[in-house]
């Protein structure tokens, strides 16, 4: 926007500069005209070298258009004081042939009043209408011939020069007008799908509530988010996911009315404001929208599949202030992604509590490290042949003041939202070195723990520095300490190979948590050599009762064998599932049926 602006600036600026030599160079030659007819008359020097010096200043004006930056940038000023001049010189050129010492002299009182009080462009009216009919004028009174000859040369000279201004000013109006059309729709337009911006969606949300307030008429907001996008991007690049977006604006736009407003809010996710509308009616928008994303979306010779999470919010039912349609709507999106996407929600009370708590445990959470709120469970790993307790699993537990207890499930995903979760992982490193170490100093069979690590901590370039920053305070062995990772959060293959080598250089082994839950898990095992395999507690609740988990179960363990990782099951239960997974080849579990996840003294009694 700012580029095109400028270029326009640039060409009216051209025209000026054009203009001024113009009226520079006939102003030169006229003027030089009646210097060589004074000088062949009886008039006093004086008189003439008046007259050379406005020659010579239109021929530096002239010079100084070619050469000086300021003249060009400042041409339409320089241009209207260059009327001033011209219109001066006519002026005493007349006083000379003519005893009109009074009229003449108020002219010019009347031109640098114009120029001084009024703005400098002003000027052109004076020169187009009052001198023209003052030349006229005298031309009538005069009876020389020669004096009658010059004075129409100046009036055409003026005529032209004035015709050429007026030509050349609307120009500028028609492209200065084209320009604010150009960046009014930049400023109101998506650059990519070519739909209405999030900055446009204000102006509309005002409209909408000076609309109710006047007509009674509702609006509503469907915030629309596209599922799993990032996977098109990382898999086909963003120019793919680039013409996918386009095509995902076009199958919205045509799904719904004409009066309805289409917008991107950002990234993968628009929203849709429509006007006048029931719920009935926004239930069969919904439905048409998400029967358009049931086929690919077809981008060159690829089909790239998506499908749209939808939360719905009405104004005013839901909320008397129009700025939180979109924050309650945003809320009943994500409560359709959390059901399992592809799917729409409308927001109601229970959305609204749950974002009330949301906010709540968002505002605490930032307090919570400060104010020592946060404790440490281990869970014990165990061998089943022998009883012995072979590891520990760290798991963080919260309890505030306000809120009670509240589980990982919870805060965890709010945490890595805020990017909280890297002070929390750190104190959580910090705090199990120093627990490992205390129990070394008491004598007790120490054991490896294992921390869990996020996507944004894996993303964060101080992880290694941050685990090894800990090691070395406490003085103690890398192989207390084992990293694991969900394999959702390694997919990025290079990234992910380099911190599991630098991780093992320095002794950590690293562990894939919640095996199987994704989608490319046969993959990572086979890029990324990792040390510890947990088989997720998903595949265990059935494994008495259905044969198949059983199979399933069976491959992994054996493809583990052969990759020479250690296989621990998680979410052991009961003794059959235990004598189960035992007699299919693993003989290290983790769940309930061998011990609930202790605090640090229970620890110590368990280990004892």
């Amino acid at each position: 926007m700012e580029k095109k602006d400028n270029k326009i600036n640039e060409t009216i600026a051209e025209e000026n500069v054009k203009l001024l030599r113009i009226i520079s160079t006939i102003s030169a030659l006229f003027l030089s005209i009646l210097l060589l007819m004074k000088k062949y008359s009886n008039l006093v020097t004086i008189q003439i070298y008046i007259v050379s010096v406005f020659v010579i200043l239109f021929v530096i004006i002239l010079i100084l258009s070619f050469t000086t930056k300021f003249v060009k940038r400042n041409a339409s000023k320089v241009m209207h004081i260059l009327y001033y001049f011209a219109s001066i010189a006519a002026i005493y050129a007349n006083y000379i042939y003519n005893d009109y010492l009074q009229f003449t002299m108020l002219l010019s009182v009347i031109t640098l009043s114009i120029l001084i009080i009024k703005e400098v462009k002003k000027l052109i009216n004076y020169i187009i209408v009052i001198y023209p009919i003052v030349l006229l004028s005298i031309v009538f009174i005069n009876q020389s011939l020669v004096f009658k000859f010059v004075t129409m040369v100046e009036i055409s000279v003026v005529f032209i020069i004035a015709f050429y201004n007026l030509n050349i000013e609307e120009k500028m109006k028609i492209k200065i007008a084209e320009s604010d059309n150009i960046i009014e729709k930049i400023a109101n337009t998506d650059t990519l799908t070519g739909i209405l911006n999030r900055h446009m969606l204000n102006n509309y949300l005002i409209e909408c509530k000076e609309n109710y307030l006047k007509n009674k008429e509702n609006c509503a907001v469907m915030f629309i988010d596209l599922d799993n996008f990032k996977n098109i991007n990382d898999a086909f690049g963003h120019n793919v996911g680039d013409d996918a977006l386009k095509l995902s604006a076009n199958k919205l736009k045509a799904s719904v009315r004409q009066s309805d407003n289409v917008f991107r809010y950002g990234g993968d996710e628009f929203i849709i404001l429509f006007k006048n509308i029931n719920k009935k009616e926004l239930n069969g928008f919904a439905n048409r929208i998400m029967e358009q994303f049931i086929e690919p979306l077809e981008v060159g010779v690829l089909e790239v599949y998506t499908s749209p999470s939808i939360g719905i919010s009405l104004y005013p039912d839901d909320s008397n202030e129009i700025e939180n349609i979109i924050r309650n709507a945003d809320a009943a999106m994500y409560r359709a992604k959390s059901t399992g996407k592809n799917t729409y929600k409308f927001f109601s009370k229970d959305i609204d509590a749950a974002l009330k708590r949301r906010a709540e445990i968002e505002s605490l959470l930032r307090r919570a490290v400060q104010n020592n709120e946060f404790t440490l469970a281990y869970q014990p790993q165990i061998e089943i042949s022998s009883g012995v307790t072979t590891g520990l699993e760290a798991l963080i537990r919260w309890n505030n003041k306000t809120l009670g207890n509240i589980t990982p499930s919870e805060f965890i995903p709010i945490a890595e939202e805020t990017g909280m979760i890297i002070p929390i992982g750190e104190w959580i490193v910090k705090t199990v070195c120093r627990q490992s170490k205390e129990w070394e100093r008491k004598g007790l069979n120490t054991v490896p723990i294992a921390v869990n690590v996020s996507g944004i901590q894996l993303k964060n370039s101080k992880l290694i520095y941050m685990l090894k920053k800990y090691l070395e305070e406490e003085n103690l062995s890398a192989k207390r300490i084992v990293v694991e990772f969900t394999e959702s959060i390694i997919q990025d293959t290079d990234k992910s190979l380099k911190i599991v080598k630098e991780l093992q250089n320095i002794g950590i082994k690293v562990a894939i948590d919640d095996f199987g839950t994704g989608y490319s898990s046969l993959s990572l095992l086979k890029d990324i050599p990792i040390d510890i395999l947990k088989i997720d507690s998903f595949f265990i609740k059935d494994i008495v009762t259905n044969k198949n988990t059983l199979e399933i179960i069976k491959l992994i363990i054996e493809m583990a064998k052969k990759l020479n990782f250690k296989i621990i099951v998680e979410g052991i239960e009961i003794e059959e599932q235990a004598r189960i997974v035992y007699e299919n080849g693993c003989n290290y579990v983790q769940g309930y049926f061998f011990s609930k996840p202790l605090n640090a003294h229970d620890v110590e009694q368990y280990l004892k």
